[in-house]
């Protein structure tokens, strides 16, 4: 099965009754986008190398860290590089996305994806082909970025982002659990106080807010879609 479709599909299972699988549903805007998506990845006209497909890359020389607080903000790092944006910075680009109009009222679990999004975007161009390892201690975004099943589409509109930009680098992620204790670094960053190991040696990056939420709105996404499975990367 094409793994970049398999969390579009897993979000219309939830629609499907177990024991009336013929069941007439209504036709959510989600729903017809994910199925828009789905046709468009079967229908293109490349397809992955046998090293993707059985998970044979090469793992990336870097471990991502992230974190979200709702008194903060978003942080994460790799290496010496590192990010922190404040609530503040997020707020004129997040209440135009689709679901995320109440913000900074969301569920924390909203943020800590939008973090691990947000590192994805940022590291997915610099380390292409490979496995990148990434940690968060949120078991739900562990989990919706290991089994790919939200059932809220605005989660599912973040979760079709991060399978975008997977797709178009052509990366995986291997996404693990992490104690909050042991993640103190990216803690630290999501609100807004930037260890010293930074300060002296890091290097701050700009999140590419205006890519994510171009995403982030459900009209924008077959579009975007469209555009990325019509480029073909070099390393392809």
């Amino acid at each position: 099965m094409e793994p970049f479709g398999r969390p579009l599909l897993t979000f219309l299972a939830s629609y499907i009754i177990p024991d009336r699988p013929t069941a007439v549903r209504p036709l959510t805007q989600m729903m017809w986008v994910e199925l828009q998506v789905w046709l468009l990845l079967l229908a293109r006209n490349r397809g992955l190398t046998y090293r993707f497909v059985v998970g044979a890359l090469p793992h990336a020389p870097i471990m991502v860290y992230v974190d979200a607080a709702l008194i903060g903000g978003v942080g994460g790092f790799f290496g010496r590089y590192y990010f922190s944006y404040s609530i503040v910075q997020l707020k004129p680009y997040l209440i135009r996305c689709d679901g995320w109009d109440t913000f900074p009222e969301v569920n924390i679990a909203w943020l800590e994806l939008l973090a691990a999004c947000i590192a994805i975007y940022i590291v997915a161009p610099r380390f292409a082909g490979t496995i990148i390892n990434l940690y968060s201690d949120n078991t739900n975004t562990v989990a919706w970025l290991t089994n790919r099943r939200p059932d809220n589409p605005y989660i599912c509109a973040l979760i079709a982002a991060i399978e975008r930009v997977k797709y178009d680098t052509a990366i995986k992620i291997s996404t693990h659990y992490i104690s909050t204790k042991d993640n103190f670094l990216a803690d630290q960053l999501s609100r807004g106080d930037i260890p010293a190991r930074f300060m002296t040696q890091g290097c701050r990056l700009k999140p590419p807010m205006d890519d994510i939420c171009k995403n982030l709105q459900i009209r924008n996404i077959v579009d975007l879609w469209r555009t990325t499975i019509n480029h073909t990367p070099s390393f392809f």
